[in-house]
């Protein structure tokens, strides 16, 4: 098992170009001279962490028992605002830490009950801010929502 995937470092390259991307569309939007601009990125905010998770299933209908042990990798950047623009990116990688003897609903083990944390890298966070609105924020991209859970 490789830290990194082909799929894995493939979603990073995009994740990356987008992230640029993001950010050549504030520098156009804003008027003042990049600089100021490649600042606050320089003093945006990084975050990293990890959630390891062990679940153990035991279920009528299967004669095999599941156990996943999965890590979750979490990157995210936050710049700082810039006439009232942000950006903010993240990306999620789950892999397998030891044996798969589980249903992750995409290895294939369907003996096994199934436990729903499949390995893989995406961008979980992507969008661009503005809150010169007074009380609002806007935000355009893809987002993280959760309701009441």
């Amino acid at each position: 098992m490789s830290l990194i995937g082909t799929q894995s470092l493939r979603v990073l390259v995009v994740s990356l170009t987008m992230m640029t991307g993001l950010g050549s569309g504030v520098v156009a939007l804003a008027d003042e001279g990049a600089k100021d601009f490649y600042d606050t990125i320089a003093k945006g905010d990084f975050d990293l962490s990890f959630r390891y998770r062990l679940e153990s299933v035991d279920q009528d209908g299967f004669n095999d028992d599941a156990l996943a042990s999965t890590l979750r990798t979490r990157i995210t950047f936050a710049s700082q605002e810039y006439k009232d623009f942000g950006l903010l990116f993240e990306v999620d990688d789950v892999m397998e830490i030891g044996n798969d003897n589980y249903n992750s609903t995409n290895n294939g083990k369907v003996t096994r009950p199934m436990v729903v944390d499949p390995e893989g890298t995406e961008v979980n966070q992507a969008y661009v801010s503005y809150g010169g609105i007074a009380d609002t924020t806007v935000k355009y991209g893809r987002q993280r929502m959760n309701f009441g859970n």
